[in-house]
Parts: structure tokens; sequence; C-alpha cells
């Protein structure tokens, strides 16, 4: 895997945290499968590359 540069491996713990919490609260956790909520969760584990 360290020849393929379009492949990249992602922790699901933030998100499965995020989920806990959505349902905790009463709120959707299809917003998780959208960019605009999965950025931030995922936000300083990797660089702009």
């Amino acid at each position: 895997m360290r020849g393929i540069f379009n492949i990249r491996i992602v922790p699901t713990a933030p998100m499965f945290a995020q989920a806990i919490l959505n349902l905790w609260n009463g709120t959707s956790v299809s917003s998780l499968f959208d960019h605009q909520t999965l950025g931030p969760i995922y936000e300083g584990m990797y660089s702009a590359a």
C-alpha cells in the first residue's frame, strides 16, 4: 500500500464517536455521510496535499 497514493487509511473511531453523540442527542446519523460534517471530524489528521 505504500506505492498507492490515491488510497488513504482513515481511522473510524471519530466517526463512530460522532454517531453515538448524534444518537444520544436525538439528531440525524445520516448527516455523517455529508462532506461538510466529516471534514471537521477528521480535520488536522491529514495535511492538505
